[in-house]
């Protein structure tokens, strides 16, 4: 469970730069004390501390489109209205929204009814850890682009691990494939491949994702966490 473990590590190298800031005055200890009461007290604590997290009008249509495509592709039959959903952030235009109890490996067997997909080791799509795991119904933005983030050509997962960019999992990534093809027959990935940065295989390994029209299939491969060359660019992920 490496991704929980890092997020873990996170959350409390954070909790210690807090104490710091309130010891030495930087930070007001009363206001401070007020946000954790909230989160010890309400479950939902991030609607009430982020007022952005809410349905907009401007996240109505992509909401609507999204229960469509669970309703006639998954026989799901949701409603969205309720779902926490960050305000929109500039360039970012594409609302994923992840359904409660997903897998990669449930979205894969999804995807090959509807077109082929080729996994090198399949077993591992049982073994796949991500920052954010489908506990619950989630919404994330993301650029709508065909192709991959250039702006992260050339940067590998530990690259991005460090600079501490928020990226793109493996069951996002393949579930957006799918909605697109659903939505528009359209693939994703036809001369770059999405690194999956957000998730983790067995011994550390990044998923990666991409098109190849050649053999007309999907493909999820795997990589060393410090590969990087300028066709491998991880998707940015806002949550």
């Amino acid at each position: 469970m490496v991704a929980k473990t890092d997020q873990k590590a996170r959350l409390f190298d954070l909790w210690g730069s807090v104490v710091e800031l309130v010891r030495g005055d930087k930070r007001d200890a009363e206001s401070v004390a007020k946000v954790l009461q909230v989160i010890k007290d309400e479950q939902d604590f991030e609607r009430q501390l982020f007022p952005t997290l809410a349905v907009s009008a401007d996240t109505k249509p992509p909401l609507k489109t999204w229960q469509k495509f669970y309703q006639e592709v998954w026989g799901i039959k949701k409603d969205f209205s309720n779902l926490a959903i960050l305000a929109q952030p500039p360039s970012f235009n594409r609302l994923l929204v992840m359904l409660e109890g997903m897998t990669a490996k449930k979205i894969v067997e999804k995807m090959r009814e509807q077109m082929s997909v080729c996994v090198y080791d399949e077993a591992e799509l049982d073994r796949v850890v991500s920052d954010r795991e489908p506990v619950k119904d989630y919404a994330i933005w993301l650029r709508d682009r065909v192709e991959a983030d250039e702006e992260l050509a050339n940067k590998s997962a530990d690259d991005l691990k460090k600079k501490r960019i928020n990226c793109i999992t493996l069951p996002e990534r393949l579930l957006l494939g799918l909605f697109l093809y659903w939505k528009d027959k359209q693939h994703l990935d036809h001369n770059n491949r999405t690194l999956c940065a957000g998730s983790r295989g067995s011994g550390g390994y990044v998923p990666n994702v991409f098109w190849l029209a050649l053999d007309g299939r999907v493909f999820v491969d795997w990589l060393c966490a410090g590969y990087r060359f300028s066709i491998l660019r991880s998707r940015q992920a806002v949550s």
